[in-house]
């Protein structure tokens, strides 16, 4: 088991990965591949992300036809293709293109990971193992911000971009010699437009499955918005320029700690719990922030408060996301590709626009951006009332 969730947290990393390492690249992308505008560089990540959310329309139903191996490697091949194209970018049209066919690939690893381990996992169990999954890959933006900062550092940012050509060849060498192919050949779907939309129907037609797709794809874009804009915030509001990776890492560690402590209490108290709680402190925390702007207190006094908050946001997707994964997940498992496809589709796409509105909002205050949250984290803590007190 433990190497299943080393490698099933590395697939999943490739997302992360690709999204985290480019934060302390954004404001210099800007400077030099669109001067004239510079708020476009944000669109690095938005626009992977959107790429992201188009993958996934298709990558379940092809790994419910060809088996969970055949389309992560694919996918992974085709994320490197994008990369490289990024890397000889020089202008920010090319850039953008390269980032989503990145995000089109990299829908793959993301994805069919989800339903390998429905097709091995199910109930408490595997809302566990979504939680130590979820623990090795918050090693990733701990790290991610840091590995592109000295990347860059050493070859200039272009440099960022071969690394995920490397990220792809480590994780399909594994995935090839060490996985086994968890879909059977007799389980396997056909490509037919019929039961393609049955599958489809049957997804937002079950009001549980329907409901967390509604609320992840609110997180989704509050985690956007916070991933487009914190390396903006840190330098432009606080002054944080060369410590940015080493504090949004923390905020990553922290993350995994409280995905650590998911894994122990899912077994123990049910999931509406946690995650009503979680979004109830949520509110709380980003009220809180947004009270302490107004006291106008020291920089570094506010900047503490700035950075609670920033952590709790990276807090909440520990303890609700694996979660919300599970409970949409459990009545799918026979047609678990096709569902994870439809639901991390409907929830990327969502909260890339959410994400991309907000963003291009935001000058030099993070009021728009902690505004957004309360405002989501509130529709989602009234949304999730409607969970059953047992879903699992």
């Amino acid at each position: 088991m433990v190497e299943f969730v080393a490698l099933m947290a590395l697939l999943t990393a490739v997302v992360a990965f690709s999204m985290d390492s480019m934060l302390p690249q954004i404001s210099q992308i800007g400077l030099e591949l669109s001067p004239e505008r510079p708020n476009l560089s944000l669109l690095v990540i938005t626009t992977f992300t959107l790429g992201l959310g188009c993958g996934t329309l298709f990558v379940g139903v092809l790994a419910d036809r060809f088996g969970r191996k055949a389309v992560i490697l694919s996918g992974l091949a085709i994320y490197a293709i994008g990369a490289v194209i990024s890397w000889s970018s020089q202008s920010i049209v090319p850039m953008l293109i390269g980032r989503f066919i990145a995000g089109m690939g990299g829908a793959a690893p993301r994805i069919v990971t989800i339903a390998m381990i429905r097709d091995i996992y199910s109930g408490r169990e595997m809302a566990r193992i979504m939680s130590f999954v979820m623990t090795v890959f918050s090693l990733v933006p701990a790290l991610a911000p840091s590995i592109g900062a000295l990347l860059a550092h050493a070859d200039g940012w272009r440099t960022v971009f071969l690394s995920f050509v490397l990220f792809a060849l480590i994780a399909g060498v594994w995935v090839s010699l060490r996985q086994p192919e968890t879909l059977p050949l007799p389980e396997r779907r056909p490509i037919k437009g019929t039961v393609i939309w049955a599958g489809v129907k049957e997804v937002f037609a079950h009001p549980i499955v329907r409901l967390s797709l509604i609320i992840q794809a609110l997180f989704f874009g509050t985690m956007f918005t916070l991933l487009s804009t914190a390396e903006p915030l840190y330098h432009r509001v606080y002054g944080v320029t060369n410590a940015f990776p080493l504090w949004f890492g923390l905020s990553a560690v922290i993350a995994m700690g409280f995905s650590l402590l998911n894994a122990r209490i899912v077994m123990r108290f049910a999931v509406r719990n946690i995650i009503m709680t979680t979004l109830s402190v949520q509110v709380a925390i980003s009220l809180l922030y947004l009270l302490i702007r107004t006291l106008h207190l020291p920089q570094e006094v506010e900047f503490v408060f700035f950075f609670i908050w920033t952590a709790s946001i990276f807090a909440q997707g520990a303890l609700t996301m694996g979660n919300l994964n599970t409970v949409a997940m459990m009545p799918m498992g026979h047609i678990a590709g096709l569902a994870a496809s439809v639901l991390a589709a409907a929830g990327t796409i969502g909260g890339t626009l959410i994400a991309t509105a907000i963003g291009q909002t935001i000058t030099d205050r993070p009021e728009p951006v902690a505004i957004a949250v309360v405002v989501i984290a509130s529709l989602s803590l009234f949304l999730a009332r409607g969970l059953p007190n047992k879903v699992l």
